[in-house]
């Protein structure tokens, strides 16, 4: 999934909600922290005596590609364990798409990493254009 060379991080159909491919640019700190959770990943893998893949950057506890549902799930999981009310995976999108235009990134570019299909629903989710 993650091109070290070419700085970017692909997207498999089987891993998006809509199943269209994509690819968005990584910066360097970020690369840097997707190559911790690969060796964390392998070491992970290893222990279940599971084979690592390489090819895969989120994974499911059994080795498998996450998905957007396994996603969901672990969230899921992971808000019980906490205790906590109101959280799922949709806060956390939201998140990073207030992050990412926060840090100067443009709204297109935005909507393409959230899978939007168009840009309207993108910058009604970050408030764009609203009277406060």
């Amino acid at each position: 999934m993650v091109d070290f060379k070419d700085k970017l991080i692909h997207y498999t159909g089987e891993s998006m909600k809509n199943r269209k491919r994509l690819s968005l640019p990584l910066s360097d700190v970020l690369l840097e922290m997707l190559r911790v959770l690969m060796r964390v990943n392998k070491t992970v893998l290893k222990h279940n005596k599971l084979e690592p893949d390489q090819h895969y950057l989120f994974i499911s506890s059994l080795g498998n590609l996450m998905d957007s549902r396994s996603f969901g799930k672990r969230v899921y999981r992971y808000k019980k364990l906490t205790g906590f009310k109101n959280i799922n995976s949709h806060p956390i999108r939201c998140g990073f798409s207030k992050r990412l235009l926060d840090k100067g990134v443009n709204i297109a570019t935005i909507s393409k990493a959230l899978n939007h299909k168009r840009i309207y629903t993108t910058t009604r989710q970050l408030h764009i254009g609203m009277k406060k």
